[in-house]
């Protein structure tokens, strides 16, 4: 997954899609959708670090809130 952030791209890997707890502010259904998001949503990501053989990932996905 990449993300343009006020400190730039970061790249997040999910490496288990089952394991990652996805919340909605409106406690509704989340639809994941892939591609440029209008408007553009505000988003919260909790991850863990990359392995160090992982160059390129800045993190490994655990949860996402919008």
């Amino acid at each position: 997954m990449i993300l343009e952030t006020s400190a730039g791209r970061k790249v997040f890997l999910i490496e288990d899609p089952g394991k990652v707890a996805i919340t909605s502010g409106s406690g509704g259904q989340v639809e994941m959708t892939c591609g440029l998001q209008k408007p553009p949503r505000k988003i919260e990501i909790g991850y863990d670090p990359a392995a160090a053989n992982q160059p390129g990932i800045d993190g490994l996905v655990r949860r996402l809130a919008f």
